[in-house]
């Protein structure tokens, strides 16, 4: 499949899939109980944004406690939520245009960050996802209609398993 070169995605589109990307860190913070202080796009273009969140304290975590695991695993799921509210907007412009979407690299490299605490021997690892996919299922069906569901899932699974 042909990438659409960026430009020529209107403005306007691309603009939109930035503010789309960032209503979806949103939302699931929201939904994680987190409190969100604003979502914005940057100058000069809006291009590119930024979810903000309440100043929480700084905590040490140990990986070994299913609570703070689970600190872990919900900001895990919130990067991972713009990516995939923004793929939905692509989605319904597939017709259209099919861009080579390079924006998530932030995401991508904060996800990486919290991925390396999860240092657990290979033996282990397999018996500590099925608890996160579990409870991320269950997060999630309290708050996601089922038609966006699955792919929140799907890019969950994909990310906790690479």
């Amino acid at each position: 499949m042909a990438f659409t070169p960026a430009h020529e995605i209107p403005i306007e589109i691309r603009r939109k899939a930035a503010a789309v990307h960032e209503a979806g860190h949103a939302l699931v913070a929201i939904l994680f109980g987190r409190r969100v202080t604003g979502a914005m796009l940057r100058l000069p273009n809006g291009l590119s944004g930024e979810t903000q969140f309440e100043q929480e304290p700084a905590v040490s975590l140990d990986f070994n406690v299913t609570a703070d695991r689970h600190i872990v695993e919900n900001a895990v799921i919130v990067l991972l939520a713009g990516q995939i509210a923004e793929a939905q907007h692509w989605k319904k412009l597939a017709a259209l245009y099919s861009p080579l979407v390079d924006t998530h690299r932030h995401d991508d490299d904060e996800i990486a960050k919290l991925k390396l605490g999860f240092r657990f021997s290979p033996e282990k690892t397999p018996a500590i996802w099925p608890t996160a996919r579990k409870r991320r299922r269950h997060r999630l069906a309290k708050g996601i209609a089922s038609r966006n569901r699955r792919h929140f899932e799907k890019a969950g699974r994909q990310t906790l398993d690479q």
